[in-house]
This record gives structure tokens, C-alpha cells and sequence, in this order.
């Protein structure tokens, strides 16, 4: 009587640790994929710039992201048309 109990006890921990190793190996991949498809870290174009009637330009370029501090920092570069400066 006290083997058969050790020996399901041993069959339950047996099941027991494939079910979590497979739990996180599913969880590494899924990690795996949606970092794949999101990019990869690699620079990407948000917006389409769309002109202006008066020819004025604005760029912003993201230089770094800080998601623990929750800082942004961006270069914005407004280049008006010369036709707009006072003379």
C-alpha cells in the first residue's frame, strides 16, 4: 500500500514538471515571436510627412526611449520657408 501511493505521487511530480517545462517553453516562443513581429528594435517610420502650404518643415527624431524613467527624447527641427521670415 505505501509503494503504490509513492508511486503516484512520482507519476503526479513526473506530469507535473513536463506541464510546466512545456508552460515555459510556450512562453519563451510566444515572447520570441511578438518581438519578432513588432520589429525588433529596428528604427522605423512612424508618420508621412504632409506638405505645407507656406513651405514650412517639421522633423522629429526620436533618439531614446526610457520606459523605467518614462522619458522621451526627440530632436524637433522647424524649418520655415524663407519667404515666411519678416524682413
Amino acid at each position: 500500500m505505501l509503494t503504490d501511493r509513492f508511486f503516484k505521487s512520482n507519476r503526479f511530480m513526473r506530469i507535473f514538471i513536463v506541464v510546466l517545462v512545456i508552460f515555459f517553453i510556450a512562453a519563451y516562443g510566444t515572447t520570441v515571436g511578438l518581438y519578432a513581429t513588432s520589429g525588433c528594435g529596428c528604427p522605423q517610420q512612424l508618420t508621412e510627412g504632409q506638405p505645407v502650404a507656406d513651405g514650412t518643415a517639421v522633423t522629429a527624431d526620436l533618439e531614446e526611449l526610457q520606459t523605467v524613467k518614462g522619458t522621451l527624447t526627440a530632436k524637433v527641427i522647424v524649418a520655415p520657408d524663407p519667404s515666411c521670415w519678416i524682413r
